[in-house]
């Protein structure tokens, strides 16, 4: 996120703050661990830390006996941040849009259109029928075209 805003030129409101996430039972733990692992992996510096390490980097932190749920380790990652997930949508509508793509909002896909040949011809809609030569499928499973 960190060089989005430059990369959309469109301001996402990004704000480094870091993020800390804290393990209050063993499945946290093994999940939190093999998150810190794969984003070391991918080069983003993410680290593990004990109760006592987090305590120390958090200081109102409790993770003492007096803790409802207690912290059995942390994954933090000191240049995580937030950004406007609205910011976000828009930024990336625009880069598309100026890419050519054609943004039709209030529209649902209500099927897909192949050719013989079995490939994506184009979409069908509440709007009605849209052809394309190439589509695109984001991770929620919705074309566009």
């Amino acid at each position: 996120m960190e060089g989005l805003s430059q990369a959309l030129n469109y301001n996402v409101m990004y704000s480094p703050r870091g993020v800390i996430m804290l393990a209050h039972n063993h499945h946290d733990v093994q999940v939190f661990r093999r998150h810190v692992h794969a984003n070391r992996l991918q080069g983003i510096d993410n680290e593990w830390l004990t109760p006592e390490q987090a305590k120390a980097f958090c200081p109102p932190l409790e993770i003492g006996g007096a803790a409802r749920y207690p912290v059995l380790g942390a994954a933090l990652q000191r240049r995580g941040g937030v950004a406007r997930h609205d910011a976000v949508a828009w930024g990336y509508a625009r880069a598309a849009s100026a890419l050519g793509v054609d943004i039709i909002q209030n529209c649902e896909v209500t099927g897909i259109a192949r050719g013989v040949d079995g490939a994506v011809a184009g979409v069908e809609t509440t709007r009605g029928s849209i052809r394309c030569r190439r589509s695109v499928w984001p991770r929620r499973a919705i074309p566009a075209c």
